[in-house]
């Protein structure tokens, strides 16, 4: 491999960016796509560019054969993460699994005794208001973001900050009526409605779960289904 590839490789991943390496195995050349800056890829062809979408999507580098020569298509995803507002009962089995399918946990609740009430562990823990967390870690279009804690004071400042980033997935905990409720508090307060329809919320596919083992499991599920499926 080149240092100038090298070098680009680590200062994409430095900015925590998802591209793909495109090296002709042919003629041993690289190239990159990188997603929202084609600037960078405007040696791309089309037909090339589409299939680096589609294995960045997969997850999975691939190699294919175009115009008589073998492309490497070398996937660079930044690692799935998951950020969860409130220190609740819930969080626990949603965290468990979250860590199964390799998200990167963030736990952010402004009450100390919750963070401590609970084995919370080998996970990072915030004790700041979720807005003011949100706004001191990076979120991009690999993480997903929860609200669980069921509280206004809490939730709402965490999705108003949720609705302005890449989030790939935003969900919040609670009843049809109280989402009603919330929307209406989000719209008094100068959100606009297209905006606040990215909430996920009841959060999760309508399982019929009833456990928080359930739960999460649904959660977990519709955030699948907007990573791999591209819903927002």
């Amino acid at each position: 491999m080149k240092v100038d590839t090298l070098k680009k490789i680590l200062f994409l991943r430095e900015r925590n960016n998802s591209f793909v390496l495109v090296r002709n195995l042919n003629l041993q050349k690289d190239l990159f796509y990188i997603p929202d800056e084609e600037s960078n890829s405007e040696y791309l062809e089309p037909e090339i560019k589409n299939k680096c979408i589609e294995a960045l999507d997969k997850d999975k580098s691939i190699l294919i054969n175009y115009k008589d020569s073998e492309l490497f298509l070398n996937v660079f995803n930044p690692r799935l993460k998951l950020v969860i507002i409130g220190a609740v009962h819930i969080a626990n089995s949603l965290i468990k699994i979250a860590s199964i399918l390799g998200y990167d946990i963030v736990l952010i609740d402004p009450r100390e005794s919750f963070l401590n009430s609970q084995e919370f562990n080998k996970i990072t823990k915030i004790s700041k208001w979720p807005d003011e967390a949100l706004k001191s870690i990076s979120i991009d279009s690999r993480t997903a973001i929860v609200t669980l804690s069921h509280d206004p004071k809490l939730d709402e400042p965490a999705l108003i900050e949720s609705l302005k980033s890449k989030a790939f997935y935003i969900g919040a905990l609670g009843s049809k009526k109280t989402h009603e409720k919330r929307v209406k508090r989000l719209t008094n307060i100068g959100l606009c409605k297209d905006s606040i329809k990215k909430i996920n919320a009841p959060v999760g596919l309508p399982l019929g779960a009833i456990s928080t083992e359930e739960i999460a499991i649904s959660i977990i599920a519709q955030m699948t289904d907007h990573l791999r499926n591209k819903k927002n």
